[in-house]
């Protein structure tokens, strides 16, 4: 979804770098990880989309970042390859959510459980 935002924005100039800090769904990683490169591939030139993986210090991420986007998704399907798959989101406590706001990060949350409780103010930024 924030792939297919992003390309909507080809006649902006301003640069967009999206660092992507986690992992793939599990045993699709393969298709997955094709299906987002070739989303990637087909971005303007002035957006750059990398990819981090895990990692075990996120505060570098955090300090760089001018907003942090908060994905989970509630219930949903994706075709991927042959297969549907259902996903649906696992969060308890978003406790990236609540990082985010503590390093001062904005963020842009789909309303999964807990996010309402954590967001409360525009100035912490928004649930769509």
């Amino acid at each position: 979804m924030i792939l297919d935002a992003l390309c909507k924005l080809e006649n902006n100039e301003i640069p967009i770098k999206l660092n992507v800090v986690g992992d793939y769904l599990g045993s699709y990683s393969s298709d997955y990880r094709e299906y987002i490169g070739n989303q990637v591939n087909n971005l303007p030139e002035n957006i750059v989309v990398q990819f981090h993986g895990w990692v075990t210090d996120t505060s570098y991420y955090y300090n760089i970042s001018d907003v942090f986007l908060f994905s989970s998704v509630l219930d949903g399907t994706m075709s991927l390859g042959n297969e549907c798959i259902r996903l649906r989101s696992s969060e308890a406590l978003p406790t990236v959510l609540i990082e985010s706001l503590a390093y001062g990060v904005p963020a842009i949350a789909t309303n999964a459980p807990g996010v309402s409780e954590i967001i409360t103010d525009v100035t912490e930024g928004v649930i769509i």
